[in-house]
């Protein structure tokens, strides 16, 4: 188990690191693969996932379903970022109300104008964590989680009252990173 302070680090080094070397510009601004990284680290932080055991086991890793258009050549890259999270992922090209899928999952991500309000009542539902490729839908109450720019910087950008509809509860940790809307 990590403290609060080595998460607290790492967390900065890797937006530190990335905004430095991302050269990929995209809805938000920000690298596919750093907002992978990023979101992937951030579901670390969700307290309605399972907590370690009793007999010290961590808990599963989380479990995501990545919706991008298909042929989109980013998909890969954020894809690969969860994983180097620690994160299982499934990339699709659609999610209908689908109950297989979403049991399966903890949280979905999706790519810019692939939100519809299908995933949206599917994450409510099925109480499925929504991260965005674009914050306007975190702005908009589309989504709960995104990465946005501020002053030329990654930033973390969650939308409470969405986060709690899709039955979540956030680390303050988190919450302390991240721009609330």
């Amino acid at each position: 188990m990590t403290s609060p302070l080595t998460r607290r680090t790492w967390l900065t080094a890797v937006v530190a690191a990335t905004v430095t070397l991302s050269r990929v510009s995209y809805a938000s601004g920000v690298d596919p693969a750093l907002q992978g990284a990023i979101l992937g680290k951030a579901l670390s932080y969700d307290k309605t996932r399972k907590a370690p055991s009793l007999e010290g086991k961590p808990p599963p890793k989380p479990n995501l379903l990545v919706v991008a258009a298909a042929g989109d050549a980013n998909a890969a890259k954020v894809a690969a970022a969860f994983e180097n999270a620690d994160v299982s992922v499934r990339v699709v090209s659609q999610l209908s109300a689908d109950a297989a899928a979403a049991s399966w999952a903890d949280a979905v991500y999706v790519f810019p104008k692939q939100l519809t309000s299908a995933i949206q009542a599917l994450c409510i539902t099925h109480r499925l964590l929504s991260m965005s490729g674009d914050v306007s839908d975190v702005e908009g109450g589309r989504a709960s989680v995104a990465i946005g720019i501020t002053e030329g910087k990654p930033q973390i950008v969650i939308n409470r009252k969405r986060v709690t509809d899709e039955g979540h509860k956030l680390s303050a940790r988190l919450l302390k990173l991240a721009r609330i809307v």
